[in-house]
């Protein structure tokens, strides 16, 4: 069940009692006062069933972390989240066809030239591991597809607004 505000995570906790209803938000200086709000309404509703504890958890590490001067990455949300996290959201979140991405080159050359044009490459060691990864035919014009790891085909879209920045 997703819920988008506080009210409705309050009004879903009142209507089905009879499940664990976790309100995930986050504490920043402009919603900690709503989402405390909403953490007091189901109190004093008597609803048993709502909590903000991971949330709460996850701001006590912080904290702790901040007076101890340590930098780590610490996972209060074991409930939900597992170690490896969620790999298939992951997988799209890094799609690399959408994510900048400095010192790759894509050249169009005639097939009969990509073995020297790689040659090339490959003798300086920046380019030790340039490879041909496609190729362009008369089937279809405008149509990009890629080979996706587990050899399936895939439709290469056209950006719909600015490319991610690099993350580094």
């Amino acid at each position: 069940m997703t819920k988008v505000n506080r009210v409705d995570a309050v009004a879903f906790a009142r209507k089905h009692p009879d499940r664990e209803v976790v309100f995930f938000a986050v504490g920043f200086e402009t919603t900690a006062p709503a989402n405390a709000l909403a953490v007091h309404q189901a109190h004093t509703q008597g609803l048993l069933n709502f909590t903000m504890l991971d949330i709460l958890l996850g701001i006590q590490e912080c904290v702790r972390l901040l007076q101890e001067g340590r930098n780590q990455v610490s996972n209060q949300y074991a409930r939900v989240v597992c170690r490896q996290g969620n790999t298939i959201a992951q997988d799209l979140m890094l799609d690399p066809l959408y994510v900048a991405n400095e010192g790759r080159m894509v050249v169009f050359l005639p097939e009969n030239q990509a073995d020297q044009a790689l040659e090339l490459m490959r003798s300086d060691p920046l380019g030790a591991t340039a490879c041909a990864i496609g190729r362009v035919s008369k089937g279809r014009p405008g149509l990009v597809t890629a080979e996706t790891a587990i050899g399936t085909r895939r439709v290469v879209d056209m950006f719909s607004g600015e490319q991610l920045p690099r993350i580094c």
